[in-house]
């Protein structure tokens, strides 16, 4: 039986105040990213750091970044010396909170679509999903065939199967931003100020990235700034998918005239219809998540277990997609319609 492919359609709503992102497959809303203007996410950023304190009996060091608090770095983390004083290349892996500066570490890591590259690290790795050995064979030839002198590659999901075309540009890319970063901090470490070397992705190019693809059929950014940012990167790294991005110019709104907005406003409510005439009710509170599943006035079918069976598979459905959607973690409870057969279940 042949599979139909669901067509994927990313748009980009930017604004001063905030940049909305969504994913839409066959029509449906599948994922929505939203991040405000003043939100600055930092980790996987680069920064040159300059040691303030070093601890010997937890082997660590405090950084200061050019935050309101100095970042934690573990010695064991870092290739080279520390000394009070003294400058170093690091990268953000955790955010400060509360009264906790960030956490940094040295074992810098850009990631690519395909690939990451690893700057200190000299190994080539594959990613465990990728099962077949010989195409984990392939892929380790083809970036040994690419990777620099004490650096690294650890090939992604998302490589399996990709050309050696592809992964070797993008390897090119990833080194040529590395020497960039490891330029400018060599340029300016003299001055023993801390400085950002590096800033991760924002949404609009994180999009292209994971999402823009042979099966996603248009990309739209509603700004031109943003458009033309996006642009430049996907023809550096995908030059045959660039017909796929759009600049949106019309007095419609982008969200509006993709019927975006109508499902973005589901993610709000606590009851949700489902397609057959049931419902699903959501119930969040500090500790779980409660999905309870009802019959509403579905009434098809020969008798309470067909029913009962055909509303639970469509609440099942709905239910792990608005656990996306609307970004629920920890415990997720779901009451599904009682089954009496077991096959059923």
């Amino acid at each position: 039986m042949e599979v139909t492919q669901v067509s994927r359609s990313i748009y980009a709503d930017v604004s001063a105040d905030e940049t909305r992102v969504a994913i839409m497959e066959g029509g449906k809303l599948v994922d929505i990213s939203i991040r405000r203007s003043e939100e600055k996410i930092a980790v996987g950023n680069v920064y040159l750091g300059v040691i303030k304190n070093v601890i010997e009996g937890i082997n660590s060091c405090f950084v200061d970044i050019g935050s309101a608090k100095n970042a934690f770095l573990p010695i064991s983390d870092y290739q080279g010396d520390i000394k009070k004083g003294g400058t170093v290349l690091i990268q953000m892996n955790k955010e400060e909170i509360h009264d906790k500066g960030a956490k940094m570490t040295g074992k810098i890591s850009l990631p690519g679509r395909y690939i990451v590259f690893m700057p200190n690290e000299p190994k080539i790795g594959v990613s465990k999903n990728i099962a077949d050995q010989e195409e984990r064979k392939r892929l380790k030839e083809i970036l040994s065939s690419v990777t620099p002198k004490k650096s690294g590659f650890v090939a992604r999901t998302t490589a399996q199967k990709r050309n050696k075309k592809e992964i070797i540009r993008e390897a090119k890319f990833l080194i040529k931003k590395w020497d960039r970063i490891n330029k400018t901090y060599k340029k300016l470490e003299m001055q023993k100020r801390p400085a950002l070397l590096y800033a991760e992705s924002d949404l609009v190019l994180y999009a292209a990235r994971e999402y823009l693809d042979d099966k996603t059929i248009v990309y739209h950014i509603n700004n031109k700034e943003a458009y033309k940012k996006a642009m430049d990167y996907v023809k550096n790294l995908f030059p045959e998918l660039k017909g796929r991005v759009k600049y949106y110019d019309s007095d419609t709104e982008l969200f509006d005239k993709f019927n975006i907005e109508s499902q973005i406003e589901v993610l709000k409510k606590r009851t949700i219809n489902l397609e057959c005439g049931g419902y699903i009710i959501i119930e969040q509170t500090e500790a779980l998540t409660a999905i309870d599943v009802n019959t509403g006035s579905f009434t098809s079918g020969a008798n309470r277990e067909e029913t009962a069976i055909k509303v639970n598979i469509e609440a099942a459905r709905l239910a792990a997609s608005q656990v996306i959607l609307r970004d629920i973690g920890g415990i997720v409870i779901i009451d599904f319609i009682d089954l009496n057969k077991r096959s059923n279940r």
